[in-house]
C-alpha cells in the first residue's frame, strides 16, 4: 500500500509542479497585446467570428480571408481563434490564457511520454528513474526558445500541433501495454494525428517519429511488412489530409520562396540552418522574432564548414546512439524529424529560420538531458544528485530569461525595438517598427524608422507608408515625392497612383492628379473608388463631360455608396463643381 501511494505521488505532484511552473512563467503575457501578424489573423479575421465561415477554414489556404496565397493548410489554426472567440471576445489576455494551458498540456504530455520511456511505472523502476521524467518536463516547460510560441497569440498553432502530435504518440505507447484497450487506443492515436496534420504541416513526420521509437523500444524484432502493416492507418490518415491540402492549395506547397537560389544553394545552406537550430537548442541567448536569412554560396567558407562539422557531428552520434543507446537514439529521431520540414527552404515561409519551429524538436532535447542525467548516475551515483541540481538550476535561469522574454512580446513597438536591436540591417523590422509608432500617432519618429527601411532596401510598400506619414503632417511637396519613388518601382500598383495622383490633387495640380487616377483606372477599371476619384477629379477641374462616365461607373460597381450618387447627380444637372477637397489619400470621403 505504501509502494502504490509513493508512485501515486510520483505522478501527481510533478504534474501539478509542472502545470504551476508553466503559469508562474508565462503569467506575466497575460497583460501582452496583440502582435505582428494577430492583427490580420485575429482582429480583422472574419473567418474567427462565425461558425458560417468554416467551409472556407477548412477549403482554402491560410491566409485565404486576406486574399494571399501561401503554403500554409492549418484549418485548426482558424479554428482555435473561433473558439477562444466564443469564449473572450477580443479580449487578448483570453487568447494568452488559451496558449498557457496549451504550453502546461503540452508539458504534462512530456512528462507522461518521458515517464513510459523511462519505465516509471514499472515496480523494478530506480528512484533515479522516476524523477528523470521530471526534469524533462521542467526543462521543456521553462526553455526561453519556448517564448515565441507561448507568449505570441499566433504561435497557437504550434502548440496544437504539438499537444497533438504528443497526443497519438502517447496513445501508441500504452496500446502495447493495454490489449483490451488496443483498437481504441490507436484509433485515438490516428485521429490526434489528422487533427495535428490540420494544425501544422510538420504533423505529417509523425510515422517517422513512431518507426524510431519501435526500433528503439519494441522488444520483438518486426519486419519491413510489420511496420507497413502498424502504419498503414497513420498513411492512409496522411493521404486524407494531402488531398484536402492540394484542393485548398492547388499544390502541395505552390508558393517558392527564395527563387534566386538555385538547388545547389538550398542544399548548401541546409547545413547552416540545422546547426542554427541546434545552437539554440543548447544555447537559447539572442533570442529574436526576425532572424535574417544570409544564405551561403560555399560550403567552404567559415560558418559553411561549422555549420557541416556540427551536422557530422550530430550524425555520428545518430549512428553510434542506433548500435548503443536506443533511447538516446530516439530522442536524436525526435529533434530531426520534426525539423525536417523547416530544412526545406522553398517551403518556408517569409521567416526561413523561425524559433518556434524548435517546440517539438525540444522535447527530444529534453529527453537527452535526462538521460545523461541517468548515465551519469548509472557510472557516478554520487554524482546524480550533484547533476540534477545543476539542471534544476539551469531550469531556474531558463525560467528567468523566458519570464524576461514575455515582454519584449507585450505589443508591437516593444517587439519590432527587440527586432531592429538584433537585426538592424534588415528593412522588415524597421519598416514594422515604423507602422507600429504611426498608429501610436509618433509621426516623426515613424518618419525616421521608414527612410531607414528604404536606406536598407528600396520598396514600394515603404516609399508608399513614408509618404503617408508625410502627407499626415501636410507636407505634400514630399509625400508626392515617396509615392513617385513607390511607382516607379512598381508602375503597375493602382494603389500607388492613387496615392500620388490623391497628393497632387490636395496640391492643385490637378493634370497630374488625372493622369494617375487615369492609371489607376486602366489597372483597376472594376474598382469602384478609382473610377469615382477619377470622376471626381475631372469634376473639380471644370470638365463635368469627361467626368459623368466615371461617376457612372462607380455608382454601378457599388450602387450601395451615396457619395458616388449624390456626385453624379450634382454633374448631370451641371451645378457648380463640389468644393476644395479636404483630405489625404485616395477612395470614398464624405464630404
Amino acid at each position: 500500500m505504501w509502494l502504490s501511494n509513493d508512485m501515486r505521488l510520483f505522478r501527481i505532484l510533478p504534474i501539478i509542479v509542472v502545470i504551476a511552473v508553466c503559469f508562474l512563467v508565462y503569467g506575466n503575457t497575460l497583460r501582452n497585446g496583440f502582435v505582428y501578424d494577430d492583427i490580420p489573423q485575429v482582429v480583422q479575421n472574419p473567418w474567427i467570428r462565425d461558425f458560417r465561415y468554416l467551409p472556407e477554414i477548412f477549403s482554402t489556404n491560410a491566409w485565404a480571408f486576406q486574399g494571399i496565397s501561401s503554403n500554409y493548410y492549418r484549418p485548426l489554426l482558424h479554428i482555435s481563434f473561433l473558439l477562444t472567440y466564443q469564449l473572450f471576445g477580443l479580449a487578448p489576455w483570453g487568447f494568452h490564457l488559451v496558449n498557457i494551458v496549451l504550453h502546461a498540456g503540452v508539458s504534462i504530455l512530456v512528462f507522461l511520454i518521458a515517464s513510459r520511456l523511462f519505465s516509471v511505472t514499472s515496480p523494478q523502476a530506480s528512484p533515479v528513474s522516476r524523477f528523470l521524467p521530471f526534469i524533462a518536463a521542467m526543462l521543456f516547460a521553462v526553455h526561453p526558445i519556448h517564448t515565441e510560441v507561448v507568449a505570441w497569440v499566433g504561435g497557437v498553432t504550434d502548440l496544437v500541433f504539438t499537444m497533438f502530435m504528443l497526443l497519438s504518440l502517447y496513445s501508441y505507447i500504452i496500446s502495447s501495454e493495454r490489449e483490451g484497450h488496443r483498437k481504441g487506443l490507436m484509433a485515438f492515436s490516428v485521429a490526434s494525428f489528422f487533427l495535428a496534420a490540420l494544425a501544422k504541416e510538420p504533423a505529417v513526420t509523425l510515422p517517422l517519429i513512431l518507426a524510431a521509437y519501435d526500433y528503439s523500444y519494441r522488444r520483438e524484432a518486426l519486419r519491413p511488412v510489420d511496420y507497413l502493416k502498424r502504419y498503414s492507418p497513420y498513411l492512409g490518415a496522411a493521404a486524407v489530409y494531402v488531398m484536402l491540402r492540394v484542393n485548398a492549395l492547388g499544390g502541395f506547397a505552390p508558393v517558392r520562396r527564395h527563387g534566386e537560389l538555385g538547388l545547389t544553394d538550398y542544399l548548401i545552406n541546409v547545413f547552416p540552418l540545422f546547426r542554427q537550430y541546434l545552437q539554440k537548442l543548447f544555447l537559447p541567448a539572442h533570442l529574436n522574432a526576425y532572424h535574417v536569412f544570409s544564405p551561403l554560396s560555399s560550403l567552404l567558407a567559415p560558418q559553411g564548414l561549422l555549420s557541416l562539422a556540427v551536422t557530422l557531428v550530430f550524425v555520428v552520434a545518430v549512428l553510434l546512439a542506433r548500435k548503443k543507446n536506443k533511447p538516446a537514439f530516439f530522442a536524436l529521431a525526435l529533434v530531426l524529424v520534426p525539423l525536417l520540414p523547416s530544412l526545406y527552404i522553398p517551403g518556408t515561409g517569409e521567416n526561413t529560420f523561425a524559433e518556434r519551429y524548435l517546440y517539438l524538436p525540444s522535447f527530444g532535447f529534453v529527453l537527452l538531458m535526462a538521460l545523461l542525467v541517468e548515465w551519469v548516475a548509472s557510472y557516478k551515483p554520487s554524482w546524480f544528485v550533484l547533476l540534477a541540481g545543476v539542471l534544476l538550476i539551469i531550469s531556474g535561469l531558463f525560467a528567468v530569461g523566458t519570464v524576461q522574454r514575455n515582454a519584449v512580446w507585450r505589443d508591437d513597438e516593444h517587439l519590432w525595438r527587440d527586432v531592429v536591436q538584433h537585426s538592424p540591417n534588415s528593412p522588415v523590422p524597421h519598416y514594422n517598427l515604423a507602422c507600429a509608432l504611426n498608429a501610436q500617432g509618433r509621426i516623426d519618429e515613424a518618419i525616421g524608422e521608414y527612410r531607414a527601411a528604404i536606406r536598407i532596401q528600396p520598396a514600394a510598400v515603404a516609399y508608399k507608408s513614408l509618404g503617408a506619414a508625410y502627407q499626415a503632417k501636410g507636407f505634400l511637396t514630399e509625400a508626392a515625392e515617396q509615392y513617385a519613388h513607390a511607382v516607379r518601382l512598381q508602375p503597375g500598383d493602382a494603389d500607388a497612383h492613387s496615392l500620388l495622383a490623391a497628393a497632387y490633387a490636395e496640391s492643385g495640380l490637378m493634370d497630374k492628379a488625372i493622369e494617375h487616377f487615369r492609371m489607376a483606372v486602366q489597372l483597376q477599371p472594376d474598382s469602384a473608388g478609382a473610377q469615382y476619384e477619377l470622376g471626381r477629379a475631372y469634376w473639380e477641374s471644370g470638365r463635368p463631360a469627361e467626368a459623368v462616365p466615371h461617376l457612372q461607373s462607380a455608382v454601378r460597381l457599388n450602387p450601395a455608396e451615396p457619395l458616388f450618387r449624390s456626385t453624379l447627380e450634382r454633374a448631370l444637372s451641371m451645378k457648380a463643381p463640389i468644393r476644395k477637397r479636404d483630405g489625404a489619400g485616395s477612395g470614398v470621403r464624405e464630404r
